[in-house]
């Protein structure tokens, strides 16, 4: 899962370059929990002149960015509540995605302790990490048509 920018040569290196929102991905797959379910670990950096750092708040308003990028809403960071709910439809290579996302509170510690960078994303008042967690539901929606190609019998 990697965006390329529209530039297949230098592609998502873009990011680094030019900052922005930022994700590492993982998939639950194991004998015990093999439910395929992504894990992902959000946040908006700084470009590579500025350390390739995160910005303040970083972490919260990354996950809030996609989130509303996803759904076209504007999300209120500093003003999320448990059980908030935001949904939306996306569009790419002829299919269509519908996306639900909920957040919950709770899960993940509202703390700037044992958070990496958390010299440069928490401040005054501001937790490297809010403590919300968004809950993402994906169903694809919408496909190609299926081409059909006749079968000729000898």
């Amino acid at each position: 899962m990697r965006w390329n920018y529209g530039d297949a040569q230098l592609g998502s290196c873009r990011e680094t370059i030019q900052g922005g929102n930022h994700f590492r991905y993982w998939i639950q797959n194991g004998p015990e929990r093999n439910s395929g379910a992504v894990f992902m670990a959000i946040s908006y950096e700084k470009p590579i002149a500025e350390q390739h750092d995160i910005i303040l708040n970083g972490y919260n308003l990354g996950r809030d960015w996609l989130i509303g990028n996803i759904t076209d809403s504007e999300i209120p960071t500093m003003n999320l509540t448990d059980g908030m709910e935001f949904s939306g439809t996306t569009s790419w290579a002829n299919y269509t995605y519908q996306t639900d996302i909920k957040l919950v509170y709770g899960i993940l510690p509202n703390t700037s302790d044992a958070i990496n960078h958390n010299w440069t994303v928490a401040a005054e008042g501001i937790n490297a990490s809010d403590g919300m967690l968004a809950v993402f539901n994906v169903q694809v929606i919408g496909e190609p048509a299926k081409s059909c190609v006749p079968t000729f019998l000898a």
